[in-house]
């Protein structure tokens, strides 16, 4: 065993002699249950002529997480038409995406190609529409969205939100206080009850500075560490949660666990151990965890997810492309060839340009462990320039044009989510009915993780379940002849 071991060290150090030094290297892997003794170490448990990296997509692909990415909703939600993204063919691109970009910075394409495959495995049912409303359910429940509520109850942190909101709305006229208390302060600046947040942090991985309860990428995180193991690599994990953070906001998890909870040991073996349930775990995940492949996956879903809101609108007949063309030329005065960026090598164009222009700056001078600001991949400025502008393109004239079947679609699965919540709580001991209802998560015959309250069990249940799973459950008990009022079962 000892000679194999060897051979696979030697294998790892000729698979990744061409990687560049501010590459993430196999030897730098570590688990994420920290370990006094060696801490930063990934355990290699057996000889496999993989990468831990190339373990981890395997991992993710193999879970039961993945498949469902098929079913749930990448633009438009829950289209007739096969021909529409969904979340499996956008992740599929953000991958190869990412590898050549991983491949041309001389980066470690096996760490890139594991975050891509599982950057959106925590996304509900109906996308982003459902992340925001199981969000403003999970605030309704947990945080005070009223500043006369927010005077009397938290008046410490009264004065300052309110100045802050009033210097927003010289900005936006239209912004009321609950979406303002609701977007843009920090959870634990408006919790009802300040001592609800250590358990929130437990549960949601909820952060100081997060001004969401529900987000995919924490949702993430806990499908494929809380509930399926921790055979995951730790630079694995920190690209998952992190690809749809702020850049100035290190990502952080360092708590201890002391519940006792039955779950599987691993994602493959989807087998509770009742008889030796964990009563102790540590979880640690650092901005030492943070790498340039997660910056590069980061890049990459932004160019799939702004492209693929382009291609499917104009599928869809939502926006016209000459109209898009029109406009683009206008805002730019003729300054970007609207061929080259739009049409079909466009992707292309924006790999050479992100590889070039972050191989310019030196990306030598990069230390890998203390990735500030200063030491961020950049978007090249045209790419930058190109890429905001169609997406607040596409947000003003499809997500958000009153009337249109987006719009009305994303309302619609917000309500269903609601009824879906409402149907979980009164039936919540029911295990007959929830199965029944196709309301119950497949673990729940089983010891299941304990829970905060069932708010934290059904967010989980929504991850579960795709477009098609809810649109039925809406059809059936929502009668558009009550105009959406709700049927008794």
């Amino acid at each position: 065993m000892a000679n194999d071991t060897k051979e696979y060290e030697k294998y790892l150090t000729w698979k990744e002699k061409g990687l560049a030094y501010y590459a993430a290297k196999s030897v730098e892997a570590r688990e994420l249950i920290s370990n006094t003794d060696n801490p930063h170490k990934f355990s290699l448990k057996e000889t496999s002529y993989r990468t831990p990296f190339e373990v981890d997509s395997d991992m993710i692909i193999q879970s039961r997480y993945f498949p469902l990415l098929s079913k749930k909703t990448q633009i438009f939600i829950a289209p007739e038409d096969c021909h529409y993204r969904n979340r499996n063919s956008h992740t599929l691109t953000v991958m190869r995406l990412a590898k050549n970009i991983s491949n041309g910075l001389k980066l470690n394409a096996d760490l890139t190609e594991a975050i891509s495959y599982g950057h959106d495995i925590g996304h509900a049912a109906f996308g982003h529409s459902g992340e925001r409303e199981l969000d403003a359910i999970c605030k309704e429940k947990y945080c005070i969205l009223a500043f006369d509520e927010l005077k009397t109850n938290r008046p410490k942190e009264y004065s300052a939100l309110k100045r802050r909101y009033d210097e927003s709305r010289k900005k936006d006229p239209s912004l009321n206080e609950k979406e303002f208390l609701s977007k843009f302060v920090r959870v634990k600046d408006i919790l009802k009850r300040p001592a609800d947040f250590g358990e929130l942090k437990r549960d949601f991985m909820l952060q100081n500075e997060d001004t969401m309860i529900f987000n995919h990428g924490r949702q993430g995180f806990r499908l494929l560490c809380l509930y399926a193991g921790k055979s995951i690599c730790a630079q694995t994990m920190y690209g998952i949660v992190a690809h749809n953070l702020n850049d100035k906001v290190p990502f952080e998890i360092r708590f201890e666990d002391k519940r006792s909870v039955e779950r599987p040991r691993s994602i493959l073996k989807e087998k509770y151990d009742v008889r030796k349930p964990i009563r102790d775990e540590t979880y640690l995940l650092s901005p030492k965890d943070a790498t340039l492949e997660a910056q590069v996956v980061k890049f990459a879903d932004y160019l799939a997810f702004t492209m693929h809101d382009f291609d499917d609108a104009i599928r869809a007949g939502a926006i016209d492309l000459d109209r898009v063309k029109s406009e683009f030329n206008a805002a730019f005065k003729g300054k970007y060839d609207f061929g080259k960026y739009f049409g079909i090598h466009r992707y292309t164009e924006f790999v050479n340009d992100f590889v070039t222009h972050n191989l310019e700056r030196k990306l030598e001078k990069i230390v890998s462990d203390d990735l500030s600001t200063e030491n961020m991949l950049e978007i090249p400025p045209k790419a930058k320039e190109i890429l905001a502008w169609l997406y607040a393109f596409i947000k003003n004239n499809v997500h958000n044009a009153p009337g249109t079947i987006q719009n009305i679609k994303r309302l619609q699965s917000a309500n269903y989510i609601r009824y879906a919540y409402d149907l979980f709580k009164n039936y919540l001991h029911d295990q007959p009915m929830l199965s029944e209802l196709g309301l119950a998560i497949p673990e729940l015959d089983v010891k299941f993780s304990p829970c905060f309250d069932e708010l934290r069990i059904f967010c989980d249940l929504i991850s579960f379940r795709t477009d098609d799973d809810l649109l039925e459950l809406g059809e059936t008990f929502l009668s558009p002849k009550t105009k959406g009022k709700r049927r008794d079962l």
